[in-house]
């Protein structure tokens, strides 16, 4: 069968980055707050990060065979509850920009299976990746404005 080479290079940056946090939070002292921002904002980047293996794995095998697009699918609508939850509550804005990160990245894996698949070609693929971008951003910020 085929051998898959697994990418440490994010476990370890990952790693990396919440050490630094975690040293930057201690050095600096600062309030609850300040270390609530700072862990919302790690929490942020890695959950960014979650995507991006699948991403360059599919991009490295030009094919997305054994990805689950229902498993993408359920995530976007977990984005809608997330929207649901922004509009009803006071939350940070750093949400908001999770929302728009994550819809992108998602729709670069949509993109991806049906690319691969040839059912779609270059153009398709970068207007739904810019819409589901500009959508995830105005609706996400948009919340804050009610």
């Amino acid at each position: 069968g085929e051998t898959i080479v697994v990418d440490r290079s994010i476990s370890r940056s990952s790693t990396m980055m919440m050490t630094t946090m975690v040293m930057l939070s201690l050095s600096l002292g600062g309030d609850q707050e300040d270390w609530a921002d700072g862990l919302g904002w790690a929490a942020l980047i890695l959950f960014m990060m979650v995507l991006i293996p699948q991403i360059r794995l599919n991009y490295v095998r030009k094919t997305t065979d054994g990805f689950s697009l229902a498993m993408v699918v359920v995530w976007l609508g977990s984005l809608m509850l997330l929207l649901s939850y922004l509009l009803f509550t006071d939350q940070p804005q750093v949400l908001a920009l999770e929302l728009a990160v994550f819809g992108a990245l998602s729709a670069v894996l949509i993109c991806q299976q049906y690319y691969y698949d040839e059912l779609w070609g270059v153009g398709k693929c970068v207007g739904l990746f810019m819409v589901q971008v500009v959508l995830c951003t105005i609706i996400g910020f948009a919340s804050y404005e009610l």
